[in-house]
Order: C-alpha cells, then structure tokens, then sequence
C-alpha cells in the first residue's frame, strides 16, 4: 500500500490486510482493488465482499444469479462514489460495483450488471451479443478511463470491453494493432489525454495511443517501445509475474530469481524495488493504493476482517 512507511500513530497495522477465510476458501478471490476499497467474490456461498482495510468496513451482498458459476469467466470493479470522499460527509464507504462477463461459444454475449450503495440494490442484467466474443476472454485488470470502463479481451483476435457509466451500455470494440504475436494487454489513460494501452510480450513493452485523424477515421498508434530487463538490476532479467496498475500507470514485475517486485511507471520508466520480504514471488498482484486524511481513524478498532462468511 502507498504511504504505508507513515509513522506511528498513522500507520496502518499489518494485520488490518490479513483476511481471515472459512469454507471454500479456494473458490474466493480479489476481483479489484481500486480507490482503497477491495473487491473479493467467492462463489461459494454466493456472495461478494467491498472492503476497506485501513477503516475496517466492509459490505457483504449476493451475487447477481447470473454470475454464481465458478466455471464462467467474469470480472468486475469497486468505485467509490465522490459524495463519500467530501468533506463532512457522513458516510464514507458509499460505492458502486460493476461486475461484466464474457459467455464464449455459439451464443457469444457479454453481460453486466451493477450494484449502487445509494439504492442498497442491484441494477438490471444488460447483455450485448457478438460474434467477436466467440473465442475472447477476459483479462484480470481493468481501467477507468474518463466516464467509462475497459477490459481488454484476448484470444484469435484482440479487443477490448466498454462499459459507459453515464449511458450503461456495453459495447466491444475491435483492436487493429500494429503487432506481431498475440500479448498481454491493459487499458490505461494515455499520455496527453484519451485512451491508450500497454502491451507486453516477453520483455518487451509497447505503449500505444488511440487518435482520430480529420476524416473521423480512429487508429492505434506505437508512441513507445521499451526493453523491460534493461531497467530491473542485473541478475534479474527472468521475470515471472506481470500486471499492470491504470490508477498510478504502473507495471508491476516479479522475477523468477526471487530478486524482488518491482513497480516500472510507463511513462517516466523509472523502475522501484518495492520494499517488502518474501520467500517466493507470486504469479499474480493486486496492487492496491489508498490515501486518507490524518484525521481518519486507523487504529486497531477494526484489526483484521472474516472475508465472506457464510451467514
């Protein structure tokens, strides 16, 4: 977490980020983490968890019937909503939750759905059906990029989920882009404005920038090309993990030798070891990032949180 080098009495305890699971606790995971606030599903007994760690609170809800399959493939994020983030107001865990699926096959379609705290409900399942979506899955991380949301899609071919939070419609939008093999790719807001995307194969990052000419005409265009291993310390040029922060426009980098995890902002190409001790590094991250005035309480009323009990 940022700012976690505070010291005393505003540090916020390690326990606080120590989830306590019961039951199947393979079948939980973190879907998001975003505006401080963790998002984590287990279908198992069918419900999902919005948690703050540095407060405590938390809410528990079931999960829309549509996705109570661990089988299908779905993903989702946690925003908070601006009122809570005002000052003197009195409720400061309000937030919204979109959750999006991608059905592959013959009936190809994805689908959403959204939960507001404001109504205490959630919305009506939207779907829109393609025949893009036949052979597209989801990848983990998404992006808030000006009023709508992304998630980039990867299979035979390339493209990315939209999400508009002002008109609630979905729609899919093909990627024509100047590349070579298929890579991992993730939506972030490009330099100077707009929409733009970091993809990563092997070692290799690309930056890319979507532009409109004065035809009205939309294309990607290649604005960077970076040699990841260059900027890691020697020794460590086996990297094992990769994801990808759009709040901070961060990748996030794990290496094979056990070296460390290190953050590399996209833009500047400054590389940081992060600095924490582990035994192994793990094959997946959730960054997360949370900024709070020193007048929030983080002391130890609310150490450690029993995630999805089935109650």
């Amino acid at each position: 977490m940022e700012g976690a080098g505070v010291t005393s009495p505003d540090r916020v305890p390690p326990e606080r980020f120590r989830l306590q699971t019961t039951g199947r606790a393979e079948k939980c995971r973190i879907v998001c983490c975003r505006d401080g606030l963790v998002l984590l599903v287990n279908v198992h007994p069918g419900q999902v968890l919005v948690w703050d760690p540095v407060t405590g609170d938390q809410r528990r809800l079931p999960l829309p019937l549509a996705f109570r399959n661990i089988a299908k493939i779905y993903n989702g994020m946690v925003l908070r909503s601006a009122a809570s983030a005002a000052v003197g107001d009195g409720d400061r865990f309000q937030f919204q939750i979109v959750l999006v699926r991608c059905i592959k096959g013959r009936h190809a379609r994805a689908i959403r759905c959204v939960y507001s705290s404001d109504t205490g409900a959630w919305g009506d399942i939207i779907q829109i059906s393609t025949p893009l979506l036949r052979t597209l899955s989801m990848v983990k991380t998404g992006a808030l990029v000006g009023r709508s949301l992304y998630w980039s899609l990867y299979g035979n071919s390339d493209a990315i989920l939209e999400f508009d939070l002002h008109r609630q419609n979905l729609a899919v939008i093909p990627l024509h882009l100047d590349r070579g093999m298929p890579c991992w790719t993730w939506i972030m807001s490009a330099e100077g404005g707009g929409l733009g995307l970091v993809s990563v194969l092997g070692h290799i990052a690309e930056l890319w920038k979507k532009e409109t000419d004065s035809d009205g005409v939309a294309a990607w265009r290649r604005t960077k090309t970076v040699i990841l291993y260059n900027l890691l310390p020697i020794g460590s040029r086996n990297i094992l993990g990769i994801d990808f922060t759009e709040e901070n426009n961060m990748l996030i980098l794990g290496t094979v030798d056990r070296t460390g995890i290190f953050t590399v902002h996209i833009q500047s190409m400054q590389c940081r070891k992060l600095p924490v001790n582990i035994k192994g590094v793990p094959y997946f991250f959730q960054p997360f990032a949370s900024v709070y005035t020193a007048g929030t309480g983080v002391g130890a009323e609310h150490a450690g949180a029993e995630l999805l009990h089935n109650r």
